[in-house]
């Protein structure tokens, strides 16, 4: 899955402990997923 499929399909990407990737989200570990706005209601 690359940012320009994920981008047409409309879905948001999540980078795991990997700043450098182009994605909506970044998070270094699993837990910090359940807090992210689609997730958690924002």
């Amino acid at each position: 899955m690359d940012r320009e499929h994920s981008a047409n399909i409309g879905m948001r990407l999540i980078a795991f402990k990997n700043p450098e990737l182009p994605a909506e989200y970044h998070v270094d570990s699993f837990m910090e997923i359940t807090r992210l706005p689609p997730l958690n209601g924002q």
